[in-house]
């Protein structure tokens, strides 16, 4: 599923694409419940399946304006290179429930807990100043997750196994030190000189050429969020 724009309308009935293994599409409807909004996960895009990742991948796509009761924007499925903004999660998951992220945008979402919801691996993806009233960046459950090269103006609750690698976090809304790992900066928005679209600019020392050397970077495509080139002078930066 490549290169679309997912454009929902909050707390209405929808059509959310569902993908199969091996990339085969069919509709599902999504319908409106008055008392919670969308009583379902994946608003914009869900992989087979009622939990877990699954084999969909969506990959350059935008994910915006959709809703659902957990996982407002996607469900069971990894996003690659994708902007996710404005969604909603009526109860959690603004943008996720159950999904891996590589060079994602995420923005401007409202949700009661957190803008992704039991994620697997994030890597390389920006958390923006915009996520309203969220709790968590990221919400992992228990097991052992990547969280790797990424830009946080939220807080994120990294569970028992896991720590940060190599993200920058505003004061802001930043809360618990323990998280921190090996090349993870505390430091106020200003200092990082992002553009109006959150990409880093020639004065983003803290980002530029920043990025760790992580395995997982082979998931990254060769074009960042914003469809610049992903890497310049060989080190990729931190953020989507």
């Amino acid at each position: 599923f490549v290169g679309a724009t997912v454009d929902g309308r909050d707390f209405a009935p929808r059509t959310a694409i569902q993908l199969n293994t091996g990339c085969t599409s069919d509709a599902m409807e999504i319908v409106y419940d008055e008392k919670t909004g969308d009583n379902y996960t994946g608003g914009g895009a869900r992989g087979t399946g009622t939990t877990g990742l699954t084999t969909m991948v969506v990959e350059d796509c935008i994910l915006t304006d959709c809703a659902a009761n957990r996982g407002g924007a996607a469900a069971y499925c990894t996003l690659k290179n994708c902007r996710v903004t404005a969604n909603v999660g009526v109860n959690r998951g603004a943008a996720g429930l159950n999904v891996s992220a590589f060079g994602c945008l995420f923005d401007d979402h409202t949700t009661k807990t957190d803008v992704l919801m039991y994620p697997y691996d994030v890597v390389n993806c920006t958390f923006g100043p915009g996520n309203g009233s969220s709790l968590y960046a990221v919400n992992f459950d228990g097991g052992q997750h990547a969280f790797e090269n990424n830009i946080v103006f939220c807080s994120v609750n990294m569970g028992a196994a896991s720590v940060a690698q190599n993200c920058i976090f505003t004061q802001s809304k930043y809360r618990d030190s323990s998280i921190l790992g090996e090349g993870c900066v505390v430091t106020n928005a200003e200092a990082l000189c992002l553009a109006d679209d959150l990409r880093p600019t020639q004065a983003s020392e803290l980002l530029v050429d920043r990025g760790g050397d992580f395995a997982l970077l082979a998931n990254l495509t060769d074009k960042d969020a914003s469809g610049g080139q992903r890497i310049y002078n060989g080190t990729v930066d931190i953020g989507a």
